[in-house]
């Protein structure tokens, strides 16, 4: 993070998406302006508007303005605090991985998540996305620690949080995948579901104090500038979730099914594959795995394999479902959805036992350079591009 911190102001880093811009150009004002005005962002003539920015809760400037009013060069602040972001979620896929897959092939995904063909689109940004993965992977990992102690569940209550203050409605794919994650564990280990009361309890705590922090956050801009937030920022996403569609409803849910279908095997290739061969093998053998105790017949670390692929995919499906059913099409919103499909392939192609086993069990000799090396190596080599695309 210190080379990072220091090449980005260095060489005057602006990046070419046009919402990265944006966002970095937003806390860079922000951090010129009193704390008490943090709360209501503006757009400041950016994009040629003017008004309260309300496209978005508030948290994504947050910890960018904080950096910049500590003395960091405010227009690269944005990137800095992104790039923590992808750190912090490689540090926790892994960590979640370890539960239910071998150390080597867990500590594999670190560096083979920043080889997926969406890494290199988002290596340097300064939007929403890496946010958002990070709070859904440490709200996982939150929630089966919570499974035997229920001290974590603090954790996921954070997780939702800053995910709502970053994405607003969109926190609602939290929740809904940990509790996916409590019931698929519970078949798969019937009678160690036993003890997830705590985790049930904690997880309804975590929504409900989600809720309040929602329902405050309309109180505190209210008090801030004397308008409503969510009258212009519900307002918005609802007529662009459920705008009159040109097609029959049917054929225009089912085009965007396969159009973000499309944008999932591609943005998480060639690791997408691997999820949908082991997803396609889980469905054949169903009728012979559906039992009181289902996957009592397989060893332990077949079963906790198997378990943590059901819940990715199942991740996934819930994205790419949820999001199909909307009139509005943005690959970004299926950010998270790249990012676990691709993990879930990159560990059943590490499981298996051919030259990806080989492979993960010849890098791990390297571990934790490896990612670390990875990691630099993408920077750079994406530094280098806009640097040509500059000259």
């Amino acid at each position: 993070m210190l080379g990072v911190g220091i090449l980005l102001p260095l060489i005057g880093f602006e990046s070419g998406d046009p919402d990265s811009s944006l966002y970095a150009a937003i806390a860079s004002d922000l951090s010129t302006r009193p704390v008490s005005q943090w709360m209501a962002p503006e757009w400041w003539g950016h994009w040629n508007i003017e008004g309260f920015f309300r496209e978005h809760p508030v948290g994504i400037f947050l910890p960018s303005a904080l950096l910049a009013s500590l003395g960091y060069p405010a227009a690269q602040a944005a990137y800095l605090v992104n790039a923590v972001y992808q750190v912090l979620t490689l540090i926790a896929i892994q960590r979640l991985a370890a539960f239910y897959v071998p150390g080597a092939v867990a500590r594999s995904l670190a560096w083979i998540v920043q080889l997926l063909p969406i890494a290199f689109a988002y290596r340097i940004r300064a939007n929403h996305e890496q946010a958002v993965v990070l709070c859904l992977i440490t709200a996982l990992y939150a929630t089966v620690r919570s499974r035997s102690d229920a001290r974590w569940m603090v954790v996921t209550t954070l997780a939702f949080l800053y995910m709502f203050l970053v994405k607003g409605l969109l926190v609602a794919f939290a929740p809904i995948s940990c509790a996916w994650l409590l019931l698929v564990s519970r078949w798969a280990s019937p009678r160690q579901a036993v003890h997830d009361v705590y985790a049930w309890a904690g997880l309804a705590v975590a929504v409900v104090v989600t809720g309040v922090a929602a329902g405050l956050y309309e109180v505190v801009y209210l008090f801030t500038t004397g308008e409503s937030f969510y009258a212009v920022y519900l307002g918005k996403w609802t007529s662009l979730g459920f705008q009159t569609a040109a097609q029959p409803w049917v054929l225009q849910k089912a085009n965007n099914f396969f159009w973000y279908l499309g944008r999932l095997l591609w943005f998480a290739f060639p690791w997408s594959l691997a999820a949908c061969w082991a997803m396609w093998s889980i469905m054949g053998h169903f009728d012979q795995i559906r039992s009181e105790s289902p996957l009592g017949r397989y060893d332990l670390q077949t079963r906790r394999a198997l378990t943590g692929l059901v819940i990715g995919l199942g991740v996934v499906a819930l994205y790419i479902g949820l999001l199909s059913l909307s009139n509005h099409r943005t690959d970004r919103y299926l950010f998270p959805g790249y990012i676990v499909l691709g993990a879930c392939g990159a560990a059943v192609a590490g499981w298996d036992r051919g030259s990806a086993r080989r492979t993960v069990l010849a890098m791990d000799r390297w571990h934790p350079y490896t990612p670390m090396l990875v990691y630099c190596a993408g920077f750079v080599l994406y530094l280098a591009s806009r640097l040509t695309v500059w000259l």
